[in-house]
C-alpha cells in the first residue's frame, strides 16, 4: 500500500499461503515453525524453539498467526485468510476451555509446568476482535466474548497497573520458557495489551 509495488503484495501472500499450507495443522494447531530445505524448498516438518516440543502447540505461535491472518484479510479480503482465522481462533477456544490463564503451550503432558503468558492472551484478543470486526453480528458475538474473556483473565490475574513499582502493564510473560524466562513484563505483550483493550471498546483505527 506504502509503496505502490506489486511484488510486495506476491511475496506477503506467498507467504502467507505458506503458512496456511504447512503451519496450521488440519485440526486448527499449529507449528511455531516450518523448515525447508533451503537448497530445493522440500519440506523437511515442523519444529519449535519456544514451546514445549515440535508436535505440542506454541500458545503465542498460535497468537502471532491468529493476529496475522485475520489483519490480512483485513487488508486483502481473501476469503482464505478469513477461514483460516476461524481455525486458529477456534482451536485457541476450545484450548481455552475452563481456563483463566493462557499456557504458554496448550499442548502440555500431565505434570508438566504450564507457565502463564500473558503475551499470548494479548495478542490472541487482538486478533479476534479482529475477526469479529469481519464477519456478520451473530458471528460475531461468539469471537467478542472469547476476546473478551481472554481481557478479563488478563485483568484478573496479570494486571500491574496499580502497582507503583512496576516497570510494565503485564505478569506473567513467558519469553522463552526452556532457558527459564517463564516470568516477565514484555514490551509486545504490554503493547497488544492496550491494543487489545481499545478494540474491545470498539476502536478499530490505527496508526499501523
Amino acid at each position: 500500500d506504502e509503496t505502490g509495488r506489486a511484488d510486495f503484495r506476491e511475496i506477503a501472500e506467498t507467504h502467507a499461503d505458506t503458512l496456511l499450507r504447512y503451519n496450521v495443522r488440519p485440526d486448527g494447531s499449529s507449528y511455531h515453525c516450518y523448515l525447508f530445505d533451503p537448497s530445493t524448498g522440500k519440506p523437511l516438518g515442523g519444529r519449535t524453539h519456544q514451546g514445549f516440543a515440535d508436535e505440542s502447540c506454541w500458545s503465542r505461535g498460535q497468537a502471532w498467526l491468529i493476529h496475522g491472518f485475520a489483519v490480512a484479510y483485513q487488508r486483502t479480503g481473501n476469503p482464505r485468510w478469513l477461514d483460516a482465522v476461524r481455525t486458529l481462533g477456534a482451536k485457541a477456544e476450545e484450548f481455552m476451555t475452563g481456563k483463566e490463564v493462557m499456557p504458554y503451550d496448550y499442548i502440555l503432558p500431565e505434570g508438566e509446568e504450564a507457565y502463564a503468558d500473558s503475551s499470548a492472551a494479548a495478542v490472541t484478543a487482538c486478533g479476534i476482535y479482529i475477526l469479529a470486526d469481519n464477519v456478520d453480528e451473530e458471528e460475531a458475538k461468539r469471537w467478542r466474548a472469547f476476546g473478551d474473556k481472554l481481557i478479563a483473565g488478563l485483568l484478573q490475574h496479570s494486571d500491574l497497573t496499580r502497582n507503583p513499582e512496576a516497570y510494565g502493564l503485564l505478569d506473567h510473560g513467558a519469553s522463552h520458557v526452556k532457558i527459564g524466562l517463564n516470568r516477565a513484563m514484555l514490551p509486545y505483550g504490554d503493547y497488544y495489551f492496550m491494543e487489545a483493550l481499545m478494540r474491545s471498546l470498539g476502536h478499530n483505527s490505527f496508526f499501523w
